[in-house]
């Protein structure tokens, strides 16, 4: 295992080869998820830019960012499950994952297994399941 600020590898990482990562944040008391992504750079006009905050990222979730907020980040396990290449392998991979984790409708007793509201960008969960 590989630590990179707060997130945990499998893999080692090397930012100035790869694009970007696709994430998972899990909540350790509520067992709640969030799948996301993040790049390593910024760009500008196609050309890399500067590194982003990715070792500190947490989320765009605002419902997730105020949970780590009031529980703590030590309460929370911030996993890197995929390495991409490219942007459109990262956005593919994301949103690909979060089809198959089923982000939008999964629940169970307790509510909604995941954070995640949208998927690539789009808010599209079908109203029987809100």
């Amino acid at each position: 295992m590989y630590k990179y600020g707060h997130w945990i590898s499998k893999e080692k990482i090397d930012p100035e080869e790869s694009f970007g990562f696709v994430y998972l944040i899990r909540c350790v008391i509520t067992g709640r998820s969030y799948i996301g992504k993040k790049q390593f750079y910024s760009y500008r006009k196609k050309k890399k830019d500067k590194e982003t905050d990715w070792k500190t990222y947490t989320s765009s979730s605002s419902e997730l960012n105020q949970d780590i907020k009031n529980w703590k980040k030590n309460n929370f396990e911030f996993h890197i499950i995929k390495i991409c290449k490219t942007r459109a392998g990262l956005v593919y991979a994301e949103a690909n994952l979060q089809h198959k984790m089923d982000v939008l409708t999964a629940s169970d007793k307790n509510g909604r297994l995941f954070y995640n509201k949208q998927i690539g960008a789009i808010r599209f969960i079908p109203k029987e399941f809100l």
